[in-house]
């Protein structure tokens, strides 16, 4: 099974197969969607926050979030093999 993210914007689904490894907001910005990481990607600042509507995400600390939950781009990942779904409000 391929690892699948789905990105909701406004009206629009996007659906991508994105590589293994960087950070859920390096993916996005390679996407097109560059989240807000004004404190260079180190948690501080809660600007590039999503919604994880659906799926799990791993956390930078090693653990596992599942939504629906409220994450931090900069600081979770995709999982191998795994679907997630995610939300960016107007200001990520």
């Amino acid at each position: 099974m391929s690892t699948t993210l789905e990105i909701l914007v406004g009206t629009k689904r996007i659906r991508l197969q994105p590589d293994i490894g960087p950070t859920l907001a390096d993916v996005l910005a390679t996407a097109g969607f560059p989240a807000n990481t004004r404190c260079g990607q180190r948690g501080w600042c809660r600007g590039c926050q999503v919604e994880l509507l659906e799926g799990e995400l791993k956390l930078k600390s090693g653990g596992v979030v599942r939504g629906p939950a409220t994450v931090r781009a900069c600081l979770t990942s995709l999982l191998a093999g795994q679907h997630a779904v995610v939300h960016l409000p107007e200001r990520a």
